[in-house]
């Protein structure tokens, strides 16, 4: 059988130095590269000035991502890196907005560490994964944040095990990513948040003591808690009188960050909150939770009154509570 010849096997050695050289401005000594090198994707030995040798393949040394020394850490074209825009220092400034959305990536965001050989930026991904439901939310997370990239809708159909495990619906989600070194340790160091968070997290003190904390914790509510109404006697549809309608809030955290909360809507709301128990549920995750009008209705006029920004259909819930005055009023 004839061997088809690729077009990058027909790339002569001169010819890949020549251009290697001119994409990282005469840096590395190809000199040792002559004995290895067969075709770009061949691995060979090529010189940094600063930390000596490294192996790599001329179509990763030379390519629109073009790589460099690892140990440098740096990747040349920084243009294909940032190929859309964002606003790195979005997390460097307290604001009523990096607070909520701080808040809700602490709940429902990721922190990933990647290879640092990747580039400046490259290296630290956030990334926010929700519903379906939820994309023109995510969308204003988006444009709130001065971010560019593109959101990216994903559908998994059913598998058997997801059936035996009691899904009934197929998974539909919207997903943003993006890389920024800033972003990623302004949310570590002046927000706590770091990879793997979820079972760990716990509020920083200079975040429980800011006079902008509800607006951590609005958002942190909307990405793991809720409002819900609750019906007692009657019937939905009317033909049974004395219904009863009850407001009522959760949010699921840390045992640490729940306890903290209780504090805070306890001087908040000038009620002592701090008496509710925080439950555990049979997979071992913790909530914080208030049942009845006027206790719920008052942690909700204080996360969402006067807010710009938040989840609408979380919000609806307490709508009728944000004109309201308290008990104490």
């Amino acid at each position: 059988m004839t061997k088809i010849e690729r077009p990058w096997r027909r790339i002569g050695l001169d010819v890949i130095i020549k251009r290697a050289s001119s994409i990282h401005n005469n840096k590395y000594d190809y000199s040792m590269a002559k004995k290895d090198y067969e075709t770009t994707h061949t691995k060979v030995s090529i010189i940094c000035p600063k930390h000596g040798t490294f192996i790599q393949a001329m179509h990763q040394h030379t390519g629109k991502n073009a790589q460099g020394c690892p140990k440098c850490g740096t990747r040349i074209n920084e243009q294909y890196e940032r190929k859309y825009k964002i606003n790195d220092g979005f997390f460097a400034t307290d604001n009523e907005f990096s607070f909520y959305v701080a808040g809700f990536i602490a709940a429902d965001g990721c922190l990933k560490t990647r290879d640092k050989s990747l580039g400046e930026n490259a290296g630290y991904q956030i990334a926010i994964g929700l519903a379906r439901k939820d994309r023109r939310f995510l969308a204003n997370l988006r444009n709130t944040m001065g971010i560019g990239n593109p959101i990216c809708d994903y559908h998994y159909p059913l598998k058997d095990e997801d059936r035996e495990a009691g899904r009934k619906k197929d998974i539909c989600g919207s997903s943003l990513s993006f890389n920024s070194r800033q972003m990623y340790e302004d949310l570590q160091n002046r927000f706590g948040i770091g990879p793997r968070k979820s079972l760990t997290y716990v509020m920083p003190k200079r975040l429980v003591d800011h006079p902008l904390v509800r607006h951590f914790i609005r958002g942190f509510t909307d990405g793991d808690g809720s409002f819900h109404i609750t019906y007692t006697g009657g019937s939905r549809d009317g033909t049974i009188g004395g219904r009863t309608r009850t407001l009522g809030y959760s949010l699921c955290g840390t045992p640490e960050l729940l306890r903290d909360v209780q504090n805070i809507f306890t001087e908040a709301c000038n009620r002592p909150m701090n008496t509710i128990k925080i439950s555990k549920d049979k997979r071992g995750s913790h909530y914080l939770r208030y049942t009845g009008n006027i206790i719920a209705g008052q942690v909700g006029k204080y996360l969402y009154q006067d807010a710009k920004i938040y989840m609408a259909r979380k919000r609806k819930f307490i709508v009728k509570y944000l004109t309201k005055p308290t008990p104490s009023e």
